[in-house]
């Protein structure tokens, strides 16, 4: 009785398997898994001759699931163009890009690290039009003592959460360069 439970369930995940591979038109994959899945069914319900083939098939198929094929899949991507940048055509990666963008009604800067006068670090910010910005650790310590002071008040929302975040890697920055 287990064993036609467990043919049953290879027999369903081939059906599954066939189908997605019908749908992708992988024909010769589907050929493999038809013979595989006659082969595995004749083993195991035929009770002669394949007694040594009953305990062959599940450490076969293991190493191939788990070696074999992964190094031919390696070896496969290492030696043909199949990365991020040949999956989509060049107009559509560029579509990808700029849907993904913030572009619209955003300012732009230039941005540059650089020492005051007294040596310390600041961040030079250029727009568009020219203007220029300049922010400092003092800016940082103001920020710091601006959330110390929501924090004794109890304000806490995911603004202020991403504020902390960028807070600690601008103090970390500031430190580091000191």
């Amino acid at each position: 009785m287990l064993k036609i439970v467990f043919l049953a369930m290879v027999n369903a995940m081939s059906v599954w398997a066939a189908v997605v591979l019908v749908d992708h038109h992988k024909w010769r994959a589907v050929a493999v898994l038809a013979a595989a899945t006659l082969a595995i069914d004749a083993i195991y319900l035929v009770r002669r001759w394949t007694l040594p083939l009953k305990f062959l098939i599940p450490g076969t198929v293991f190493l191939l699931g788990f070696q074999v094929i992964p190094v031919a899949y390696t070896i496969n991507v290492a030696f043909t163009n199949y990365s991020t940048g040949h999956i989509l055509s060049h107009s559509e990666a560029v579509e990808q890009i700029e849907q993904n963008s913030l572009t619209e009604g955003g300012a732009s800067y230039t941005m540059a690290p650089a020492r005051d006068a007294d040596g310390r670090l600041v961040l030079i910010l250029l727009d568009e039009s020219g203007r220029t910005f300049v922010g400092s650790a003092v800016v940082v310590q103001r920020a710091d003592r601006r959330r110390q002071e929501d924090q004794a008040a109890g304000v806490r929302d995911g603004r202020r959460a991403r504020a902390d975040a960028a807070l600690r890697r601008a103090r970390e920055h500031v430190r580091a360069h000191q």
